[in-house]
């Protein structure tokens, strides 16, 4: 039997127009015994994030896809969150879903790479939730178009950051400063859930950290240590664009 090829372009864009009540922008689905916890977040996304699933008692980070005129909800690993075209054995684990209401899909799985045989064929239902604004969190967000990534940028201090699907799996999104007509390439570091650091990739030192805080549209850096910009600053708001 040839491999079943699944093709990235099918994406919300492309759902059927019943589907669009369904997915929603800066959610989450969740199961009720939290076996599997998606955060679907950015102001543009309705279709992907960060999935956690349990599997043989360990928790697992994910990338999860919503998809498809016949739907379906698919876990990939880091390693082929890149890949425009899929083979079975690329796939963690696949469901096929069933809407039964705006907030209620039934998922059935359908191809089980989990090494976990309690997942084959296995049938539950995920609920979806509204995040807050002071429960997102910018290093969840994600575009949700297909080659598109999230940008964060401050015209003012001339900050630039683009983080693509890796950075939900290692906190870091690579960058720009242009200061003093100098242009520095820059790592931005989510340290945890409210700190952030900022390196110069040439010197690896640090050279802006402090606290973070996530808007629908924006992020605002409050800073504590700063070797960079004038002492006068203390806070930077970053905006989002699209990327190229």
């Amino acid at each position: 039997m040839p491999l079943l090829l699944i093709f990235l372009f099918v994406l919300s864009s492309c759902l059927p127009y019943y589907y669009q009540d369904v997915y929603q922008k800066n959610v989450t689905w969740k199961t009720e015994d939290d076996r599997l916890g998606i955060f679907i977040e950015g102001p543009t996304n309705e279709n992907e994030g960060l999935a956690i699933i349990r599997i043989n008692d360990e928790f697992i980070d994910t990338y999860a896809q919503f998809g498809g005129n016949n739907p379906l909800l698919t876990l990939y690993f880091e390693d082929k969150v890149d890949n425009s075209v899929f083979t079975l054995e690329d796939l963690f684990i696949q469901f096929s879903m069933n809407i039964i209401d705006d907030t209620k899909i039934q998922l059935e799985v359908k191809y089980n790479n989990t090494n976990d045989e309690s997942y084959d064929n296995l049938s539950f239902e995920i609920y979806r939730s509204t995040l807050s604004e002071d429960e997102l969190n910018g290093m969840y967000y994600l575009n949700g178009m297909l080659y598109k990534n999230t940008v964060f940028c401050s015209s003012d201090y001339g900050i630039t950051l683009e983080q693509d699907k890796h950075t939900i799996f290692s906190g870091q999104a690579e960058g720009t400063i242009h200061y003093q007509d100098q242009t520095f390439t820059i790592e931005f570091v989510y340290v945890d859930t409210t700190h952030f650091e900022i390196y110069e990739l040439d010197t690896q030192g640090i050279v802006l950290s402090g606290t973070y805080l996530t808007g629908i549209n924006s992020m605002t850096l409050s800073i504590d240590n700063n070797t960079f910009f004038d002492e006068s600053v203390q806070t930077i708001e970053l905006s989002i664009t699209e990327s190229n």
